[in-house]
């Protein structure tokens, strides 16, 4: 069988209910997973941040490596105040993996930068339409009135000058740019093209593209040329979708953090060198993500939310983390099943976090200091979501 290594992992209840099922008697206080593995975690090429990548065995077919680490890496949620289909339990190729719950002690970089407006998406009509708001709720404007199309994913380019966002067709998708007023609104690229973003010097455009040979990240000048591929999923089977979500460039614009997603209810955090190398896992399949990502202007801490809405019975809170997958921190705390806390963007300070929070009308947006603290809510529309905090005042 090989060699072996025992990795404890300390996380919430809330997410062992959906790796454990229910009916785990899993109480309210914390608990470890031991997971019994061997020496190989993840695909030729994909390094495990440290020894918690765990493979999907929707991965074939594909030599299993690993990359060991000396210091202390266990993934560990530290609470700052106490306060696309069927359920994958934690699977490897080669592994054995023993859960037991027992007691235990405790996707756009945003600008760095002031302040200003947040761009989202709320439905209008038969539509998806683009807004931005104030941080305190206030000058809600409607940016877009497309009648023959969805305007979402947008994010803002450094300087808050241009907005970059997906435009949706019954027959094909395009990425569009246009001025912060909505104004200028110019396409660049046609296709089944999603979630673009500006690099941090605004030259480049990172998204999603599906080809009938396999999805993954391409990047092209902020002028729409020079298409190049970064990552390559193999072609999805029934069921699947192997698609690249809310990819980011760090805030030094040499890496890009996303979401992988093999079906609804197996995604992972991975990041990537900008020139497709050290393609790299940051969380296991079996904790599940939401499929929006940030990364803080300083560089330190990625933002996203665990599990994704497609769990069942479980509820979905707002997460960071280091760039290394390591010290899992958890900003939201409900537990009531089908409550959904989405992570949208930091804000160009670092000190603010904007996410979307179920409501009688679907998602709406809050914004809380970025330890979690002093939530409040900032829209009313019809299913607010997928915001990106700029610094255009």
């Amino acid at each position: 069988m090989g060699t072996c290594r025992v990795v404890v992992i300390r996380i919430l209840p809330a997410v062992a209910a959906a790796v454990l099922g229910p009916g785990a008697g899993v109480s309210a206080a914390l608990f470890s997973l031991a997971l019994v593995a061997p020496v190989g975690a993840l695909a030729d090429g994909v390094h495990s941040a440290g020894r918690h990548g765990i493979p999907s065995e929707a991965i074939p077919d594909r030599r299993l490596t690993t990359r060991t680490r000396n210091e202390e890496d266990d993934v560990m949620f530290t609470p700052i105040n106490p306060g696309r289909r069927t359920m994958v339990r934690i699977a490897a190729s080669a592994a054995f993996i023993a859960a037991f719950a027992v007691p235990a002690a405790r996707l756009q970089a945003t600008a760095p930068g002031t302040n200003g407006l947040i761009v989202y998406q709320a439905k209008v009509g038969d539509h998806v339409q683009l807004f931005t708001v104030r941080s305190d709720g206030s000058d809600n404007m409607q940016l877009t009135s497309l009648p023959d199309s969805d305007a979402t994913g947008a994010s803002w380019s450094a300087d808050g000058s241009r907005i970059v966002f997906e435009r949706d067709f019954t027959d094909h998708n395009e990425v569009a740019t246009m001025d912060a007023d909505g104004s200028d609104m110019t396409s660049l690229l046609s296709g089944e093209v999603f979630f673009p973003s500006f690099s941090p010097n605004g030259k480049q455009i990172v998204f999603d593209r599906y080809l009938p040979e396999g999805e993954g990240l391409w990047i092209m000048n902020a002028h729409g040329r020079g298409l190049r591929q970064i990552t390559r999923n193999e072609p999805a089977g029934p069921g699947e979708c192997r698609c690249e979500y809310s990819p980011v460039f760090s805030p030094d614009g040499k890496r890009i953090v996303f979401v992988r997603q093999i079906d609804d209810q197996t995604t992972a955090v991975f990041v990537v060198d900008k020139n497709g190398r050290n393609l790299t896992q940051l969380t296991p399949w079996a904790l599940g993500v939401s499929l929006k990502v940030d990364w803080s202007p300083d560089g330190t801490k990625i933002l996203v939310s665990t599990p994704q809405g497609e769990r069942q019975g479980t509820a979905s809170n707002v997460i960071t983390m280091r760039p290394d997958g390591r010290r899992l921190t958890q900003l939201t705390f409900d537990t009531t099943p089908g409550m959904r806390n989405f992570a949208d963007s930091f804000s160009p300070d670092g000190r603010k976090i904007v996410f979307a929070r179920t409501d009688t009308n679907g998602l709406q947006l809050h914004v809380m200091n970025a330890d979690g603290t002093h939530s409040r809510q900032i829209t009313n529309g019809d299913d607010a979501h997928w915001a990106s905090w700029g610094s255009h005042p």
